[in-house]
């Protein structure tokens, strides 16, 4: 009968990935202050009423955290940890840190070891994904890809509570996980901050 045609191959790893640069600006000054993975997935939110809310997805693997900060003071220092103490999770306790005396800002980019668990895909939980140290005025940026899997599972709730959303927008929120109100971390470049 000839040849026969070969079968489509199978279909593995799909999934909806979005890769991008999150800025925030700090209000006041941060000192050591841990970002949990839990912080990190709820920057991204689907309001579900006026007071509740999804992360809008299921995993995210961070690539990277830079960070600009100055102060007319003097000298300001910022600085990025990667500690990897978290249950489950080792890691290099990686420090990467820089002090700006004078009109140059400090300037760090941090990332984290490639084999450390923290690089790898993290869904939502409270261990520490990094600290970080900045002056207020800061430029935080955290370089993350976001995925979504197509294996029907349930949107997780936000950690804290929405106020005056509008439900079914997307919205986004502090570095931290919190409202624009109470966020040390004030989410940059976007409109729907709550």
């Amino acid at each position: 009968m000839g040849d026969s045609l070969p079968h489509p191959p199978a279909l593995q790893g799909l999934a909806l990935t979005r890769s991008v640069r999150l800025r925030f600006l700090t209000n006041a000054t941060i000192t050591n202050q841990a970002i949990t993975f839990q912080n990190l997935m709820d920057t991204q939110v689907l309001s579900t009423t006026t007071i509740a809310g999804v992360q809008m997805y299921d995993m995210m693997k961070i690539k990277g955290i830079e960070v600009w900060g100055y102060s007319p003071a003097g000298s300001a220092t910022v600085a990025v940890t990667f500690e990897g103490k978290g249950v489950g999770l080792t890691g290099s306790s990686k420090l990467v840190t820089d002090t700006a005396i004078g009109v140059s800002p400090a300037h760090v980019f941090a990332a984290p070891d490639k084999r450390s668990q923290v690089a790898q895909w993290q869904a939502t939980n409270t261990n520490v994904a990094f600290n970080i140290t900045a002056p207020s005025s800061s430029v935080v940026d955290v370089l993350v890809t976001f995925r979504n899997n197509y294996d029907g599972s349930a949107a997780q709730v936000l950690a804290n509570a929405l106020a005056g959303a509008t439900a079914g927008v997307l919205y986004q929120r502090g570095l931290d996980g919190l409202g624009f109100a109470t966020t040390k971390f004030y989410p940059q470049g976007i409109t729907g901050v709550i």
